[in-house]
């Protein structure tokens, strides 16, 4: 009685093989995928967000760019090239609060970027 037995469960062992071996190439297709996804969130964890640079660095208001006046809470492009302006018109800055003679600048942008600048 097992002498019969034995080769159908041979069988049934062999086509479960082929099944199972299909299976694992589409795990492993998912691991690289997931690899590639968590190695995307690194990288992006590593790289200095645009809104993570602003407000870190001082600024020399009287020496700085556009861009660099951006890193400034509050200043924008618009912003930027006022100062510059007035920079340009006027010589340099003295104090923060002559800042507040630009455009656009009142005495609460001055407040929130003291720490931050330099002349």
């Amino acid at each position: 009685m097992t002498s019969y037995l034995l080769p159908g469960l041979i069988a049934a062992a062999l086509l479960a093989l082929p099944v199972a071996a299909a299976d694992k190439p589409s795990q492993a297709g998912a691991q690289p995928q997931a690899k590639a996804q968590t190695e995307t969130k690194l990288k992006n964890q590593a790289k200095p967000q645009p809104e993570a640079m602003a407000h870190s660095a001082k600024v020399n208001i009287n020496t700085a760019s556009v861009d660099e006046l951006q890193g400034l809470k509050g200043i924008g492009e618009v912003k930027a090239k006022a100062i510059i302006a007035y920079r340009e018109k006027h010589g340099n800055f003295k104090s923060a609060q002559e800042l507040a003679n630009v455009s656009g600048i009142g005495a609460k942008l001055i407040e929130q970027n003291m720490g931050m600048i330099l002349f």
